[in-house]
Protein backbone atom coordinates (compact mmCIF):
# COMPACT_ATOMS: atom_id res chain seq x y z
CA UNK A 1 0.00 0.00 0.00
CA UNK A 2 1.41 3.20 -0.63
CA UNK A 3 2.80 5.35 2.46
CA UNK A 4 0.02 7.96 1.24
CA UNK A 5 -2.63 6.49 2.75
CA UNK A 6 -0.82 6.47 5.90
CA UNK A 7 0.49 9.88 6.05
CA UNK A 8 -2.64 11.98 4.71
CA UNK A 9 -5.22 10.88 7.62
CA UNK A 10 -2.42 12.34 9.79
CA UNK A 11 -1.58 15.33 8.09
CA UNK A 12 -5.82 16.40 7.39
CA UNK A 13 -6.56 15.63 10.64
CA UNK A 14 -3.74 17.77 12.31
CA UNK A 15 -5.11 20.70 9.76
CA UNK A 16 -8.51 20.53 10.40
CA UNK A 17 -8.05 21.02 13.97
CA UNK A 18 -5.71 23.37 13.82
CA UNK A 19 -7.88 25.11 10.96
CA UNK A 20 -10.87 24.85 14.28
CA UNK A 21 -8.47 26.51 16.95
CA UNK A 22 -7.47 29.41 14.08
CA UNK A 23 -11.59 29.52 14.11
CA UNK A 24 -12.06 29.83 17.38
CA UNK A 25 -9.19 32.63 17.70
CA UNK A 26 -6.67 30.35 19.76
CA UNK A 27 -4.01 29.66 17.51
CA UNK A 28 -2.54 31.80 14.49
CA UNK A 29 -1.71 29.90 11.50
CA UNK A 30 2.42 30.06 12.07
CA UNK A 31 1.30 27.83 15.89
CA UNK A 32 -0.11 25.33 13.21
CA UNK A 33 2.41 25.31 10.73
CA UNK A 34 5.55 25.40 13.26
CA UNK A 35 3.85 22.97 15.00
CA UNK A 36 3.27 20.31 11.96
CA UNK A 37 6.83 21.28 10.97
CA UNK A 38 8.26 19.81 14.48
CA UNK A 39 6.11 17.18 14.39
CA UNK A 40 7.03 15.90 10.81
CA UNK A 41 10.99 16.82 11.86
CA UNK A 42 10.64 14.64 15.03
CA UNK A 43 9.10 11.27 13.58
CA UNK A 44 11.79 12.23 10.68
CA UNK A 45 14.55 11.75 13.29
CA UNK A 46 12.99 8.80 15.07
CA UNK A 47 12.74 7.21 12.26
CA UNK A 48 16.06 7.94 11.12
CA UNK A 49 17.23 6.66 13.82
CA UNK A 50 15.39 3.29 14.25
CA UNK A 51 15.37 2.15 11.05
CA UNK A 52 18.20 2.93 8.96
CA UNK A 53 18.55 0.37 6.95
CA UNK A 54 15.48 0.11 5.99
CA UNK A 55 15.55 3.76 4.57
CA UNK A 56 18.52 3.19 2.42
CA UNK A 57 16.54 0.20 1.03
CA UNK A 58 13.29 2.20 0.67
CA UNK A 59 14.74 5.20 -1.46
CA UNK A 60 17.44 2.87 -3.36
CA UNK A 61 15.48 -0.17 -3.92
CA UNK A 62 13.45 -0.33 -7.38
CA UNK A 63 10.02 -0.37 -7.50
CA UNK A 64 8.99 -3.89 -8.53
CA UNK A 65 5.90 -3.62 -11.18
CA UNK A 66 2.47 -4.23 -9.29
CA UNK A 67 3.17 -2.57 -5.92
Amino acid sequence: MPAVFYWLPGIAMGWLMGGFQMARGQHYFSHTLVSMLLAWGISSLIMALFMKEDIVFMIYSPRLEGE
